[in-house]
């Protein structure tokens, strides 16, 4: 209920909302046109915080609305009042059980990011997987287009992998012998 909760709430739902390509074209007006703080082209700083732009909003979203029901668990107050110092409540108690809705969302974001990478290779003009399946599309170049779509698609399947993987390291009661 904080000022600065409200802001970060805020500042994930904008994250998340404002398009692709929307944030890639602010963001060249911005620092490649009215700051000159970085070319419009040829630097990879501006794909890069574009698309962690992008997803970040949502990441920042699920751990925040999960830290917050698990800050009302009695595995929490019990922790407390125990006296286990702040620190390893949060890390040890937390955070762990935060993390598994947070992994699911860093696993379904990877697609949204393959996504994205064509969208924000095409604003900034960057070569890359996303301008290749780009140009093979326009082209007809159907090898190519299968090899990005299966090269994709497996990327996603192991994604998918680290994070049932993940999900046992965080939380013992999934794994299975």
């Amino acid at each position: 209920g904080s000022v600065f909760d409200y802001a970060a709430t805020l500042l994930a739902t904008l994250m998340t909302s404002v398009p692709t390509f929307a944030i890639g074209i602010l963001a060249l007006l911005l620092f490649a046109v009215q700051l000159r703080w970085l070319p419009a082209t040829g630097s990879v700083i501006l794909p890069a915080a574009v698309l962690g732009v992008d997803i970040s909003g949502s990441i920042v979203r699920t751990l925040r609305s999960d830290v917050r029901a698990e800050l009302q668990s009695d595995y929490i107050r019990t922790a407390h009042a125990k006296g286990v110092p702040p620190r390893r409540v949060l890390t040890r108690h937390l955070l762990r059980n935060s993390m598994t809705a947070t992994v699911t969302v860093l696993g379904l974001v990877l697609g949204n990011l393959l996504g994205g990478t064509v969208i924000v290779e095409t604003v900034f003009n960057w070569p890359g997987i996303g301008s290749l399946t780009i140009n093979a599309i326009r082209n007809r170049d159907y090898p190519v287009v299968q090899a990005m779509v299966m090269a994709m698609t497996l990327a996603f399947v192991f994604a998918t992998l680290l994070v049932d993987l993940l999900y046992g390291l965080l939380d013992p009661r999934v794994r299975t012998d």
